[in-house]
């Protein structure tokens, strides 16, 4: 709502109703105990406190999410058993509401509110360019991936491909040896 500066507007981003919306930040505020937004005839913008607090939601713990329900991706994929992992570690359980065969998928059930989803970066933005995705960065250290490059025999690459890899490594990416 804030940031599309309209209630209206606001609540045809989130797919909500003006009254639900209305609602939720009524509560929201009374949680909170201040006033979040100022509305105007000309639309809302942020308290103090509502920038503050939308400040603080633009990031968020993986441990966070696991009150809500997940789209994800099938059982046997290696982000499921990441993300099976790394709630195990905080002793909690993931709830799967659905798990479907791609991110496309996945951003389309998000989309419609059927539940969360943790995915690559480069694919939420991609989906989110005609999806209405709200991306939210995780603060946990894991959730930054580190992928590597690997050859047998860096010797016997194709002449693109060294160049490839010379062109990483001129770029401060430190080849393993």
């Amino acid at each position: 709502m804030a940031r599309a500066s309209s209630l209206t507007r606001g609540t045809e981003r989130a797919h909500l109703s003006l009254p639900a919306a209305s609602m939720r930040i009524k509560n929201l505020e009374e949680q909170v105990g201040v006033k979040l937004l100022l509305r105007t005839s000309q639309g809302v913008t942020l308290t103090a406190p509502g920038a503050t607090l939308l400040a603080q939601a633009s990031e968020i713990d993986f441990a966070q999410t696991l009150g809500y329900d997940f789209v994800g991706p099938p059982g046997e994929s290696a982000i499921h058993a990441f993300l099976k992992r790394a709630s195990s570690d905080l002793q909690r359980t993931i709830r799967w509401r659905i798990q479907v065969g791609s991110f496309e998928a996945a951003c389309r059930m998000i989309e419609a509110n059927i539940g969360i989803g943790v995915l690559p970066e480069g694919t939420a933005r991609r989906h989110a360019q005609t999806m209405a995705l709200k991306i939210v960065p995780l603060t946990n250290e894991w959730a930054v991936r580190q992928l590597q490059i690997c050859v047998a025999d860096g010797d016997a690459l194709p002449l693109f491909a060294r160049e490839l890899v010379d062109l990483l490594v001129a770029d401060g990416i430190e080849p393993l040896e």
